[in-house]
């Protein structure tokens, strides 16, 4: 018979949960890198700007037009950025306090002050400006790389999550087929897709001449089984009849579920004789077993073949009362009906 292979919860929420992992992880590393590349640029930004002022305030100052705005708005600049690659501005931000005390002393006594000593101090300021411009630059290709890295992670996760997706998708279908074809306790067919398999196959048998049976199959005395043993013990023995009339059927039968202890077997290609035959052994098989909390256990097996011209309601309203009669002779047997 036709299966579909499930999987159980547990897989599923791996399944998710990896899914969401690396969802997660792509965008947490993607945000961190623009973080760092903003960062990185915005520090060359703001290192150019502090040159470029230190410049023009230098100019000023030898020009006898101090600006203590210009000042104030570099302190503010420097201040801002001291725990940035504080190898570079921790030693910018010393050199500026230089830059600012010879700006002083030039302001005070400008006669004993030489401006080569405040343009060498600014000198060594935007040396380091440029040293820490490089270094950013630097680390900010470094970033970029990674960037990329990541971008292709992210792309790779992103393929990834479609691919589950779409095998998400195709395992709900699959599932929700399985609820429709099999049943939760038994694993035999539904009533529903017995339904729709057993016209096919009375269809096929019609076209190609070929014998197909119909045998029903219930369980002797299940309701006083159900009520003095309890039901768990009850679903216990439909589940392990099931499995061995599913073992000893051939690849091409189906086994349905129809009713509480109730089953139907097509067996496609068998002849009335041979389905007699099949339903004696599957009685004996059910007959040999033993079910724990129960002991033994019989079942009841109504046999017809369909003769081409009746009707699905039909073919199974004469297997069915083949079985009335098996069970009017006394249970544990299988019944014809010609």
């Amino acid at each position: 018979m036709f299966k579909i292979r499930r999987l159980d919860s547990k897989t599923m929420f791996i399944i998710t949960t990896l899914l969401i992992i690396l969802i997660g992880a792509g965008d947490f590393h993607s945000g961190q890198l623009t973080y760092s590349l903003n960062r990185d640029a915005d520090i060359i930004n703001n290192l150019g700007l502090i040159r470029g002022s230190i410049q023009r305030l230098i100019k000023l100052e030898l020009a006898d037009a101090p600006n203590d705005e210009l000042v104030q708005s570099i302190d503010q600049l420097i201040n801002e950025h001291l725990d940035d690659y504080p190898e570079f501005m921790t030693e910018l931000a010393a050199q500026w306090e230089q830059i600012k005390l010879q700006i002083l002393l030039y302001r005070n006594n400008p006669a004993d002050s030489s401006p080569s000593t405040l343009l060498l101090v600014s000198e060594q300021i935007w040396t380091t400006a440029d040293d820490a411009v490089i270094h950013v630059q630097r680390l900010s290709k470094q970033h970029l790389n990674e960037f990329r890295l990541i971008f292709a992670l992210n792309f790779f996760t992103l393929v990834l999550a479609v691919i589950i997706l779409i095998w998400l998708r195709r395992y709900v279908q699959n599932q929700l087929e399985y609820m429709v074809r099999y049943d939760a306790l038994t694993s035999a067919i539904t009533k529903a897709y017995f339904k729709r398999i057993l016209p096919r196959e009375m269809d096929l048998a019609s076209k190609t001449e070929t014998p197909l049976s119909l045998i029903v199959v219930d369980v002797d005395k299940f309701k006083q089984i159900n009520d003095t043993r309890g039901h768990i013990t009850g679903d216990f023995a439909l589940q392990q009849i099931s499995e061995m009339l599913i073992e000893n059927l051939r690849g091409t039968d189906f086994l349905a579920r129809i009713g509480g202890d109730e089953f139907v077997i097509i067996a496609p290609n068998t002849t009335l004789c041979e389905a007699k035959k099949l339903a004696d052994r599957l009685q004996s098989v059910v007959n040999a077993a033993d079910f724990p909390g129960i002991g033994p256990l019989s079942i009841s097996l109504g046999i017809a073949e369909y003769d081409y011209k009746e009707s699905m309601d039909q073919l199974f309203e004469r297997a069915d009362r083949a079985l009335y009669q098996a069970k009017a002779d006394g249970r544990n047997q299988a019944a014809v009906c010609s």
